[in-house]
């Protein structure tokens, strides 16, 4: 019998019919889709779709393309598959020929951004969003990553990452957190895990003088370790290298350093057979005083090893103020020299200035021209040079000492010769007698100092000499005798001696004789002094003048001696005191010139009173090296009542011998006293050094 097939339909775009809407044998057709369906159960119900493959079923009015087969697998008989007979979406994962080429557009979507490529095993296809690439990836234009790359570690003959076909040029790893450049297949540049770099060395953290930096070159040769930095700029600016430093461990910091703080350092380095971490020598840059804003004083330090040792020591430096130091940490001029200068000559030969070793601050002022043939260079002792005659020497300090007790001369620089001159002190004068009706008369006065010249070789005396100024003799005291009735009467007080005067041990000038005591009626002064022989050396003496004697009783007294050496500086001595008889005045004389000083006047007497007069006192040049003695003091003689006498005068000055005092003399009457004159001093000693040179 006939049998009837049943079609359905619809029109909505993708709609497939469900087993539960056709019976075995109806047909279900999509007139938007174009497509036809039917059920079939083979022991599971399913919905077969007919128009799109099966035992010969034909693409209808296309006419190319026969498929046959049934299930899950079917064969194309005839005809060509294109891109365009492909419904979108149809194909999940499909076997491709090599040749065959499917627009993408036909596939089943992946994830966002996923790309396609072959499966593990290389017999389908897949999407994935991890690429694995066996081969090259050539791009032809930009590429734009939008998260990270991996690629190998690679080595220095085969880098990770190079340039078109230079395979053995490029970047690669060779360790953890380090990153290395080749060329050529030779590793050139490395950067360590620490940030620090190396150009031609593996080791990147080698350490110097204590630092390891950041960069550091190394080469087997001058060409491969050398760095330079050129500077191509019309405007004349130069290539610049800048160290700096901050006080802080903050990147970017602006902290102020302060005075001494090391702002950059050069330093050379040298391998010494175990590493080369010894420091041959090193410029340090500074800072030189206290800084502030826009205020860097600086100083540049130079650094050198000595041979046998490790570590470098200073050698100079320039400072804030652009003083040169050679050996010294504080120079003190423009160039300041600790040791010994040296000029060498253009062949051979050299010249050397070197300081004593405790030298004097003195600086030399050199003259403004040049001198003229055969002159040299002399000193004023105070450090001008000035040209001179060769063989002549011009004084270079005079040093004059009148303080009595001990100084201090210093040789000045340059001293080629000194002449000293000493004089010792003046003795003082002795009192008077005192007496009741006998002839303790007028007393002596005091020797003069001598005066001792010598001329020495600068070289054979110390850096300093000790200064000895002599003392003055000081008078003797006056003398009281009081009358009980009978003959009677004190003898006078000596004079003191004067001081020596010294230059070192070289020479002594000793000092004049005290007047001497007056016994029985008369007294006599001190002498002057012999000349002395030292060290081989006869030395000049200028004998100061004696003292003169007393007056005995109703004798004349005599007047201090002139000096006893024709000389040009010697001092006179003191004159001796008058005396009183009971029938003659006595009067006193003056004292002894020096040169063309006057002695100092006599003091006149008296026979009838206690007036007599005091003798003058000496005088003394303007030079201060002369002085005349002091005059003898008056007699006093009386009947009756008491009696004074008069003093003797002092000594004019600088070494000469005071005057004798004058005698007393009373009758016996009960209660009369007789006062005697005191002694005169002497004058100070003196010493002066001229030095020459």
């Amino acid at each position: 019998m006939a049998n009837t097939i049943k079609i359905k339909r619809s029109a909505v775009q993708g709609a497939v019919p469900t087993t539960g809407q056709l019976e075995l044998g109806e047909l279900a057709l999509n007139t938007y889709d174009g497509k036809l369906y039917t059920k079939k159960d083979d022991g599971t119900a399913s919905i077969v779709e007919l128009s799109g493959g099966g035992g010969g079923v034909s693409d209808g009015d296309k006419g190319d393309i026969t498929v046959s087969g049934s299930g899950s697998t079917w064969t194309i008989d005839s005809g060509v598959v294109t891109s365009a007979k492909i419904a979108d979406g149809t194909i999940v994962d499909g076997d491709i020929s090599a040749s065959a080429e499917i627009a993408v557009s036909k596939l089943a979507d992946g994830a966002a951004r996923q790309l396609l490529q072959t499966d593990a095993a290389g017999t389908g296809v897949e999407w994935t969003s991890n690429v694995d690439i066996p081969g090259t990836l050539d791009v032809t234009s930009a590429a734009t990553f939008d998260s990270t790359i991996s690629f190998p570690l690679g080595t220095a003959a085969l880098p990770s990452i190079y340039p078109g076909t230079d395979t053995n040029t490029g970047f690669w790893s060779p360790a953890a957190d380090t990153l290395a450049a080749s060329t050529g297949g030779t590793e050139r540049l490395r950067i360590d895990s620490s940030g620090r770099m190396g150009i031609g060395t593996t080791n990147s953290a080698e350490t110097f003088w204590g630092i390891t930096p950041k960069v550091k070159i190394e080469g087997p040769d001058y060409n491969n370790s050398s760095l330079a930095i050129i500077s191509n700029d019309a405007s004349n600016e130069p290539a610049y290298l800048f160290l700096g430093y901050a006080k802080s461990n903050a990147v970017g910091s602006t902290t102020i350093v302060a005075s001494g703080d090391w702002l950059g350092a050069i330093a050379f380095q040298g391998a010494d057979g175990t590493d080369r971490n010894s420091t041959a020598a090193a410029i340090i840059g500074q800072v030189d005083g206290t800084p502030g804003v826009n205020d860097m004083p600086g100083r540049l330090v130079f650094y050198t090893t000595a041979d046998g040792a490790s570590s470098p020591v200073e050698r100079m430096r320039i400072d804030s103020s652009g003083r040169m130091g050679i050996g010294t940490s504080s120079p003190g001029s423009t160039l300041d020299v600790k040791g010994t200068v040296r000029l060498s000559g253009s062949t051979s030969g050299y010249v050397g200035l070197s300081p004593a070793a405790a030298a004097g601050s003195t600086t030399y002022t050199l003259p403004a021209t040049d001198g003229t043939d055969g002159q040299q260079l002399t000193t004023n002792g105070s450090g001008t040079l000035s040209w001179a005659a060769a063989g002549s020497m011009s004084l270079l300090a005079t040093n004059t000492y009148t303080t009595v007790g001990t100084d201090t001369w210093t040789k000045p620089s340059g001293a080629q010769l000194v002449l000293v001159i000493a004089i010792g002190a003046g003795g003082g004068g002795a009192s008077g007698g005192a007496s009741a009706n006998v002839g303790y008369g007028g007393a002596g006065g005091g020797a003069a100092g001598a005066v001792v010249q010598r001329t020495l070789p600068a070289s054979i005396l110390g850096a300093t000499e000790t200064i000895t100024v002599g003392a003055k003799g000081t008078g003797g005291a006056s003398r009281t005798f009081t009358a009980a009735g009978s003959n009677g009467g004190t003898v006078s007080d000596p004079g003191v001696a004067g001081g020596d005067s010294k230059f070192g041990a070289w020479l002594t000038a000793e000092g004049g004789a005290g007047g001497t005591v007056n016994t029985a009626n008369n007294a006599v002064g001190g002498g002057g002094i012999g000349a002395q022989v030292i060290a081989g050396y006869t030395i000049p003496i200028e004998v100061g003048g004696n003292g003169g004697n007393g007056a005995a009783t109703d004798n004349s007294p005599t007047t201090g001696a002139a000096p006893t050496a024709t000389v040009f500086m010697s001092s006179g001595g003191g004159a001796g005191g008058g005396v009183g008889a009971a029938a003659t005045a006595v009067n006193a004389t003056a004292g002894a010139d020096a040169g063309a000083l006057s002695g100092g006047t006599a003091g006149t007497s008296s026979t009838t009173n206690g007036n007599a007069t005091d003798g003058g006192d000496g005088s003394v040049n303007a030079a201060g090296t002369q002085a005349s003695g002091g005059g003898g003091g008056g007699n006093c003689a009386t009947s009756s009542g008491s009696a004074t006498a008069g003093a003797g005068g002092n000594a004019g000055g600088v070494g000469a011998g005071g005057g004798g005092g004058g005698g007393a003399r009373v009758a016996t009457t009960s209660g009369n006293v007789a006062t005697s004159g005191k002694g005169g001093d002497g004058g100070d000693g003196k010493v002066i050094v001229y030095t020459y040179g």
